[in-house]
């Protein structure tokens, strides 16, 4: 029983809380919203240098150096291991400070804050203010630590100009990061008959972020 708990305790990390509301009340409740709203504060990080990861590690030869790889396909198990250890580590600075996972695009990942009490009311304007101050110090750390991060056993090689050579150098990952704040938009959707449900975020904090 202890591992079962351990397990559903991992696997929650990588479920919205929302969704695990939703959830609850299908199971538990008879009444169940399909739409509901909050005020929050959105994050998004996006990784850039993936593209270039996922080319080196399907190649071999001049462009990159691949230590311990033999075959073109084990460069798509690695690149999953590093990223893995990459995302790992962003959710580990999210989920401390408090934050809820909600999304995952390849190079992107989404949190959110709500700005309001366990009784579901609005938190004061100071206390929301000091929440935003304390996410923004948190992504950036988050960006500090993990911006131009090396991926280790993967180099590059590229010719160097002014050396007249070839210059060979780790390739890293860059971590950008937006914060905004507003009324978010949930909505559940699907599970005629059924079927699969979908849950879904909208509203100003994602806009402003699309925006940017």
């Amino acid at each position: 029983m202890e591992k079962v708990k351990s397990i559903m305790l991992t696997l929650g990390t990588f479920v919205p809380d929302f969704v695990l509301e939703h959830v609850y009340k299908v199971r538990f409740s008879e009444e169940v919203e399909t739409h509901f709203s909050f005020n929050g504060i959105c994050v998004v990080g996006s990784i850039s240098g993936i593209t270039n990861l996922a080319d080196l590690y399907s190649k071999h030869g001049k462009v990159a150096k691949l230590k311990g790889i033999d075959k073109a396909h084990q460069g798509a198990e690695q690149m999953r291991s590093k990223l893995n250890l990459y995302f790992g580590e962003m959710m580990d600075h999210i989920i401390d400070a408090g934050g809820d996972v909600v999304h995952f695009s390849g190079d992107t990942l989404m949190a959110v804050w709500r700005l309001e009490d366990d009784d579901g009311k609005d938190l004061s304007p100071v206390v929301a203010a000091e929440k935003l101050c304390m996410v923004s110090e948190m992504c950036a750390e988050m960006t500090a630590k993990l911006d131009s991060w090396v991926v280790e056993g993967l180099t590059t090689k590229q010719r160097c100009t002014y050396a007249h050579g070839v210059e060979t150098s780790d390739h890293r990952l860059h971590l950008h990061t937006a914060v905004s704040v507003g009324c978010f938009e949930g909505y559940v959707v699907g599970g005629f008959e059924g079927g699969q449900w979908l849950n879904t975020l909208t509203g100003a904090p994602i806009s402003q972020i699309t925006d940017c």
